[in-house]
């Protein structure tokens, strides 16, 4: 949240950027903190006496690189010998190096790197990607989301000379307003699931945590039926979900639960509907159950594109940096960002942005993957997945679906 400040800095001084005791605690940058800075040797006090635009990343964050075309033309607007922008990873600058050489990505900003993590961890940068403004006299000016960084931000902190960052901001709760108490389903956990607030637009807001077999956790107001499917199952509701009531799979529920982690425990669910799936299948008939659903695999013969590896020597080649977090992005449609996902987790994600059905069923690969895409067309996106060395090949064999059969409907004669 940004919020504004009635105080500026008339005069700049030595003394300022010291740090004075006798100002606002809390508005004071603290040191920008970098080892080495990619493409050109800055000394480490290369922002002194100037407004610096400085952008928290990683090679990991899609929604990171995403944002580059936005962040570029702040740049190449107020960039000046005044106005400096730079970017900060705790990455090294090998790991820079290589994501630059092989992406052949453009950020016009001085591209530093901390393996310390002490500025990340001095300016309490919790979420990629972050920026913070940081103004001649050393203060931090505004702090927020890099997309939310705009042309008028820049004008009022770099122009007009205000200050809008509170070291104090105000915060907010999210309340979810649960109707009736949870479900407790003996030893397994809790489960709770009511109907969301149709005046609500705020959709998919909320978390949920999974590991090697799925989720385990999920917490999420508001959020459409068919969403949640996606997100438990991974097959994509504009292609790979069917239902006796279509309607009944846009609506919107407040679903909270929790499970127990160990799969042993749904030993008898381990093939009811997905095949060695306990779990899932657990959470699955769960929720049918209380939403009035039988859910089942179905196959049926369609037209439909088949994902192959034709080239493991260029695929290996853009293998993920970074083996302990992934990411995608959809946001800034036509293009598609995503990292160190699998080639059947790439390609359930761009069965829902695409809207076409991508099979997997020939390709036995569980490296993760990092990859730029542009969804423009069909035949551009199979000439991209030529330089990663796939092949995207129209087809028409039997598909798998997930069929959603509401069971309480009313047959009228």
């Amino acid at each position: 949240m940004k919020t504004s400040i009635c105080f500026i800095c008339l005069f700049i001084s030595l003394n300022s950027w010291a740090q004075k005791k006798d100002t606002v605690p809390g508005l004071f940058a603290p040191k920008v903190v970098f080892q080495e800075c990619l493409d050109k040797h800055i000394p480490p006090d290369f922002y002194k006496g100037k407004f610096l635009i400085l952008d928290f990343w990683a090679t990991w964050c899609a929604p990171c690189i995403a944002g580059f075309p936005h962040f570029n033309q702040l740049a190449d607007k107020y960039s000046s010998a005044d106005v400096l922008f730079a970017s900060y990873t705790v990455e090294p600058e090998n790991i820079q190096a290589k994501f630059f050489a092989r992406t052949k990505k453009e950020l016009h900003a001085y591209k530093l790197s901390d393996t310390t993590k002490k500025t990340r961890d001095a300016f309490e940068i919790w979420a990629y990607p972050t920026c913070v403004i940081i103004g001649p006299d050393n203060t931090i000016r505004w702090k927020g989301g890099t997309e939310s960084l705009t042309a008028d931000i820049l004008d009022r902190v770099i122009l007009k000379h205000e200050q809008l960052y509170s070291p104090n901001p105000v915060k907010q709760n999210i309340v979810v307003d649960i109707k009736r108490p949870a479900k407790n389903v003996t030893g397994v956990g809790v489960f709770n699931i009511t109907k969301a607030d149709p005046n609500n637009k705020n959709f998919n807001q909320g978390t949920y945590r999974s590991d090697k077999m799925g989720i385990s956790d999920y917490h999420k107001p508001n959020v459409h039926l068919d969403s949640f499917l996606q997100d438990l199952t991974g097959f994509s509701p504009s292609t790979r979900i069917l239902s006796n009531d279509t309607l009944r799979l846009k609506k919107t529920y407040n679903i909270d639960f929790r499970t127990r982690t160990d799969t042993a425990y749904y030993k008898d669910y381990d093939n009811t509907i997905f095949p060695a799936s306990s779990r899932k299948n657990f959470i699955l008939t769960t929720i049918g159950d209380s939403l009035k659903f039988k859910a089942s695999l179905v196959k049926q013969p369609v037209k439909h594109y088949e994902l192959s590896i034709t080239d493991t020597a260029k695929l290996h080649a853009f293998m993920s940096m970074q083996k302990g977090h992934s990411s995608f992005d959809d946001d800034h449609l036509p293009a598609f960002e995503i990292t160190n996902y699998t080639l059947k987790g790439i390609s359930e994600n761009l069965e829902n942005d695409a809207k076409i059905i991508i099979t997997t069923d020939n390709i036995h690969d569980d490296n993760g993957y990092d990859f730029s895409l542009n969804l423009t067309s069909i035949a551009s996106l199979k000439e991209q997945l030529k330089a990663y060395g796939l092949e995207l090949k129209e087809v028409t064999s039997d598909v798998e679906f997930l069929n959603i059969n509401f069971t309480d409907m009313v047959t009228r004669p």
